[in-house]
Formats: C-alpha cells, sequence, structure tokens
C-alpha cells in the first residue's frame, strides 16, 4: 500500500487494518510511526507486526 506524497504511515496504517483479509498478515512498521493505540488495533484484528 502506497501513502499519498503528504501522508504516512501514522494515517495509512488505519485504512490499511479496514481490508478484511489480512488475518495472519505481518506488518512492518518504522519505530517513528508506532503507537499504542495503533498495536493493539493490530493485535486485535489478528494481525503481526514488526
Amino acid at each position: 500500500m502506497r501513502t499519498d506524497n503528504k501522508s504516512n504511515e501514522i494515517t495509512a496504517i488505519p485504512t490499511l487494518i479496514k481490508i478484511p483479509d489480512l488475518r495472519g498478515a505481518i506488518i512492518i512498521i518504522e519505530v517513528m510511526a508506532y503507537q499504542i493505540k495503533l498495536a493493539k488495533d493490530l493485535l486485535n484484528k489478528c494481525i503481526d507486526y514488526l
């Protein structure tokens, strides 16, 4: 998934996790984009992250 020129991972991840068939997927997040709420949302959807 690509982000818009003025966007970043923090704004893209909530859109990404709405994709219905990501259960079991692994998402790689740069440390600058890591936020506790995003991590909880990913884990609640059974999506692993690095």
